[in-house]
């Protein structure tokens, strides 16, 4: 390891680290394990909470072939973690783009439907996932990161109330059919808020949040200070769905 030092932005280093993950096509757990070091400490590093040690750094460099330089600076080679992108409905063949590693295989991509808030809404509302709803674009995702890939959509996020996990133009791959609160807590959750659409009539909209532990009531926090923690009973349970994967989409 260079005897260069860099400055380090926490917040910055946890999201490349969560780049360098997602490339493995592997869980945070699985990458834990493989290092050697705890899952809490991994997610610290990835939510920007603390800072990664050195013994850490040299064990990702050493196991994973992915660069210090890269992890601290964002300068330098990433360790070859190329990005691919979206896919129109009329092409069959994929292009790349900044988002979901291209070195996966073919055949384990899924393709996911784009679809609007209104949209999202109406399959959330109809209880089912209804595949006749016409899609603009479609969303190439690893399919092992999805626990149901065909109960899942992808939408994009607006607002930057969970930056900097989920920035603004993020796109969220959303499994519409994860909805029960015992099986969210400490996840990030597709939240369905009333009235605040815009607009004269004040539509619904969908905003993304922590779904925090606090009897009897459903905590959705969201990761920026300044926006609004949604506290609701049980009875009014307005989750969408689970994001299960997403990236900023450039």
């Amino acid at each position: 390891m260079s005897s260069k030092i860099f400055p380090m932005d926490k917040q910055a280093i946890g999201e490349r680290l969560k780049i360098a993950i997602v490339s493995q096509g592997i869980t945070q757990k699985e990458f834990a394990e493989r290092i050697g070091f705890s899952d809490k400490y991994i997610s610290d590093i990835v939510r920007g909470r603390t800072k990664p040690s050195l013994a850490l750094l040299s064990q990702i460099r050493s196991v994973f072939n992915v660069s210090t330089e890269w992890l601290i600076t964002g300068v330098g080679d990433s360790s070859k973690i190329t990005l691919e992108g979206f896919v129109k409905e009329s092409t069959p063949t994929y292009r790349p783009y900044t988002g979901v590693p291209s070195q996966l295989k073919e055949d384990k991509k899924v393709a996911l439907p784009l679809l609007s808030e209104t949209q999202v809404l109406s399959v959330y509302n109809r209880e089912s996932y209804i595949k006749e709803i016409k899609a603009e674009e479609y969303c190439l995702f690893y399919r092992d990161w999805l626990s149901q890939p065909d109960e899942t959509v992808c939408m994009q996020v607006r607002g930057s109330e969970m930056e900097p996990l989920l920035k603004e133009g993020s796109v969220v791959a959303l499994n519409i059919g994860v909805r029960d609160p015992a099986l969210l807590v400490g996840r990030i959750c597709g939240v369905r808020v009333k009235g605040t659409g815009g607009g004269g009539a004040a539509p619904d909209n969908i905003c993304f949040r922590w779904l925090k532990a606090s009897e009897p009531y459903l905590v959705f926090v969201p990761q920026q200070e300044g926006h609004p923690i949604l506290c609701l009973p049980p009875a009014e349970n307005p989750i969408i769905g689970r994001a299960e994967g997403a990236w900023v989409r450039f």
